[in-house]
């Protein structure tokens, strides 16, 4: 059986990739608030626990609530022509699931096609953005919101396509970054059209240190290739002043004006008529693919794929856990 290895940080806070030593000493209790985790073949410990929607509900920056029909994100109308997704897990740290995937895609897909919607801001519920893709609800290729062709790099494929389909909507998204974005969370942050972090917020990407080269390859494209060798040599986190300073973000605000700095900005964006802001957004798109960042991001999928056949990788898949957590003492 061919084997497919996804990686993610979820359930945890960037302290725990600091220091290990206060961790719990029960297993299942570890294994669910690990920084990260490996899986062979959709084969993924433990199981996701029910949706916290009152966190969200409680959040004290909520306006009007649209629920929807969703379960793993809300979304919210702070303003005219502005829409907001709550990635709504905050106990498992908005770890993103496939679910939350679909229903993030669905939700960006349905503002593009609402005549009242200009502009969408995403966040995070609770404590953070994200920490990352969740590795215990299912596999990430189960229920997947887009067909990928199999064989390895399947999942970078998937990584790669549905990211891809934000950059490709009509109507302009916007991260809003506070507490940290680990891996997948900077992916789906970088995938956005602009990103606006908290000035105590932190990025990083350390599964590079244990496992393999990010699903979706935008280091190098988006950051320039020094920031991005030091990334990924170092897997270190980064502050939100160097995330501004290497392009992965566009300002940094004190963390209390974050959700109304914000918002001031998507109202500025919902200023342009939608018909042409598209215009203004392929604009850029196009100018960077004419530049090869498309392409080179396409071109490193296989590599995530590959990392899984290096002894290193190999030896720590004989007891992941034990590695992973060696790995951030």
């Amino acid at each position: 059986m061919q084997q497919l290895f996804f990686f993610g940080y979820f359930g945890t806070s960037p302290d725990v990739l600091r220091n290990t030593s206060n961790r719990s000493t029960n297993e299942e209790e570890e294994r669910t608030s690990s920084p990260l985790l490996m899986t062979c073949s959709g084969d993924y410990w433990s199981k996701s626990k029910n949706l916290n929607r009152e966190a969200a509900i409680e959040d004290p920056i909520q306006k009007e609530v649209d629920m929807s029909d969703y379960e793993h994100i809300i979304i919210e109308k702070p303003a005219p022509e502005v829409r907001r997704i709550v990635l709504n897990r905050p106990e498992k740290r908005n770890a993103i699931s496939t679910p939350m995937r679909t229903e993030i895609f669905h939700a960006l897909q349905s503002h593009d096609t609402d005549e009242e919607v200009r502009v969408t801001i995403i966040r995070g519920a609770g404590d953070c953005f994200s920490s990352g893709y969740d590795l215990t609800s299912g596999g990430l290729m189960e229920g997947a919101p887009i067909y990928s062709a199999p064989g390895d790099g399947q999942w970078t494929r998937q990584a790669t396509d549905s990211w891809f389909s934000i950059w490709d909507l009509a109507k302009p998204v916007i991260a809003q970054i506070h507490g940290y974005a680990m891996a997948g969370g900077t992916e789906l942050a970088s995938a956005c059209d602009l990103v606006y972090m908290a000035d105590n917020a932190t990025i990083g990407y350390p599964v590079v240190r244990v496992m393999s080269t990010p699903d979706w390859q935008f280091h190098t494209p988006l950051l320039g290739l020094r920031a991005s060798m030091e990334m990924m040599l170092t897997g270190n986190t980064y502050s939100a002043e160097e995330a501004v300073q290497v392009g992965f973000a566009n300002r940094a605000y004190p963390a209390d004006r974050l959700d109304d700095e914000v918002l001031e900005m998507a109202k500025t964006v919902a200023r342009v008529p939608s018909d042409l802001q598209q215009v203004n957004k392929r604009s850029v798109h196009r100018s960077f693919e004419v530049l090869g960042g498309r392409t080179a991001i396409r071109a490193a999928q296989e590599l995530q794929a590959l990392a899984a056949y290096q002894e290193s990788v190999k030896e720590a898949r004989k007891n992941p856990f034990e590695s992973i957590k060696k790995a951030f003492d």
